[in-house]
């Protein structure tokens, strides 16, 4: 199962992806912080599209 949340800063995307992860026993992720990782090996020229959402996406197939 993949979940995500957005919306705008501050109403509470961060505190409710927590509690369903933790109620789940899953694992949580951040694609932002995913992305920042991407940003160190690739072209800093280079726009992040989908690929943070991709390799989060592929931790749930891992994760089974």
């Amino acid at each position: 199962m993949l979940i995500i949340l957005g919306g705008l800063p501050g109403t509470g995307k961060t505190t409710i992806s927590k509690r369903i992860a933790s109620h789940l026993n899953t694992m949580y992720l951040r694609v932002d912080t995913v992305e920042q990782v991407l940003k160190g090996f690739i072209d800093v020229g280079q726009l992040i599209g989908p690929e943070g959402y991709l390799i989060c996406s592929s931790f749930r197939c891992i994760s089974k």
